[in-house]
Formats: C-alpha cells, sequence, structure tokens
C-alpha cells in the first residue's frame, strides 16, 4: 500500500467526469488489488452525497473500501462485524472532525436535492474542495488499509 494520490490526480479524475466515491473507492480499492473498473462502477451511484447532498461520496467512497477489507461475510461472525462497526465509526469521526461534517451539501454549500449541483460546479467549489476533501480521505483510508 505504498501508493499516494495527488490533489492533481483527483482533480483531473473530477473532470474527466468521475465522482467523489469513485475516486475514494477506486483508489482503496487499488491498494487492495481489486478490480478498478469494478470499484468505479459500484461506486458510481454515491457521489454528490449519493446526488442528494447527504453523506459525502468521499465517506461512502472510503467506507466500501473499508468494507472490502473489514467487512463480515459469515453469518454469526460477531468479532469481524464488531471490528468493521469499529473502523468505520473512526473514519466517520475522523472525517467529521477533520472537516466539520460527512454531509456533502454542509461541505460545499451546495443541496443536490434541490437541483443545485450546475450551481456546485459553476461556482469552482467542485474542483477547489471536493478534490482536497477525497486527498484528506484517501490519506486516512490509506493509514486504516496498513492496519491489521
Amino acid at each position: 500500500m505504498e501508493r499516494e494520490i495527488s490533489v492533481s490526480e483527483i482533480t483531473r479524475k473530477f473532470m474527466g467526469g468521475l465522482d467523489c466515491s469513485q475516486v475514494c473507492f477506486s483508489y482503496g480499492s487499488d491498494l487492495m488489488d481489486f478490480d478498478e473498473e469494478e470499484a468505479l462502477r459500484i461506486a458510481a451511484a454515491f457521489g454528490g452525497g449519493l446526488f442528494k447532498g447527504r453523506t459525502c461520496g468521499c465517506v461512502t467512497g472510503c467506507l466500501m473500501a473499508l468494507g472490502l477489507k473489514y467487512g463480515h461475510s459469515e453469518l454469526f461472525d460477531e468479532e469481524a462485524k464488531a471490528k468493521m462497526m469499529a473502523v468505520t465509526n473512526e473514519f466517520i469521526n475522523w472525517f467529521e472532525e477533520e472537516h466539520g461534517s460527512s454531509i456533502c451539501k454542509d461541505l460545499i454549500g451546495f443541496d443536490f436535492s434541490k437541483g443545485e449541483s450546475q450551481a456546485a460546479v459553476e461556482s469552482g467549489v467542485m474542483l477547489e474542495k471536493c478534490p482536497l476533501l477525497a486527498k484528506s480521505a484517501c490519506d486516512r483510508l490509506a493509514e486504516l488499509l496498513e492496519e491489521e
């Protein structure tokens, strides 16, 4: 898990049409050798806070990656579920402390549920603030994925 992602790489991906959830999940999945194309498709519906200004796609993308590593898949595996819940809460709490919220509309000042996505793009916030949020989230994600 040596590969770091840069703000310029994230910005390029945003300019190419990828959303924050796709950038973050594909970064995490790359660190774990999961198929990038599949990761991009899986995360496609989570950008812009579910395209409703809800939970930031950086958060949902990173949580998908954490689920890929720590997620439980067997019935009655309470130990694995407890680990997954702990790492999930650790990430969300960190993100909220670091950025003040995990809600997209609070973070960028635009509410996609009210049709403000074009205004967000035109304001420049999507290329100014969102890549920084994604970089921060990806850096923390890499740290959590390195833990055993």
